[in-house]
């Protein structure tokens, strides 16, 4: 599976996820599913595969060692991560919140000014 390919099916995934100590995660407490295993448990119709087998998950989607490396520590908020990879899995897993940014009109502008 390529990295494309990855975050495209993550996508796909249930919107379910959410931030647990600021790691990326969904399904119930005692097995909490991380992207890859989530991912994993798209192709497996079975029960959810927990997070502490994300090795066994990732060697199951044929990830490159590297990209899974960089999922990990980007899903784990491990610093150094590489912030696009946080920024792609946040996306992909429906954590990031777009809130309907507008364009503020000059007469809206200069209301807000004398407001304050």
């Amino acid at each position: 599976m390529t990295r494309g390919e990855f975050f495209e099916v993550l996508a796909q995934t249930a919107r379910d996820w959410r931030l647990i100590e600021g790691k990326i995660r969904r399904g119930p407490d005692r097995t909490l599913e991380c992207p890859i295993t989530g991912v994993a448990g798209l192709f497996r119709h079975g029960p959810q595969i927990p997070a502490i087998s994300v090795i066994t998950a990732a060697y199951d989607l044929g990830l490159d060692a590297v990209f899974v490396s960089s999922v990990v520590s980007a899903t784990d908020d491990i610093e150094p991560c590489d912030p696009l990879v946080r920024m792609q899995l946040m996306d992909a897993c429906g954590l990031l919140v777009e809130e309907g940014v507008r364009e503020v009109t000059e007469a809206e502008d200069q209301q807000l000014s004398f407001e304050l």
